[in-house]
């Protein structure tokens, strides 16, 4: 049967949405492509790196 997979790519938001509004929507819509379905999906994202004055500090 195997695994499908879906990325993410949030390199840059559609018509001002936030990562929230993003996930709400995939999340959304695997559920819906997968309701009464076995088949596993891996789903990743590819998020953007934060600035470099954000990084921790040690």
């Amino acid at each position: 049967m195997g695994i499908g997979s879906l990325k993410l790519d949030n390199c840059t938001a559609i018509n001002g949405a936030t990562r929230k509004d993003l996930f709400t929507a995939v999340a959304q819509a695997l559920n819906t492509a997968t309701t009464g379905n076995p088949r596993k999906i891996l789903f990743t994202e590819s998020a953007p790196a934060p600035p470099a004055n954000s990084a921790a500090k040690s």
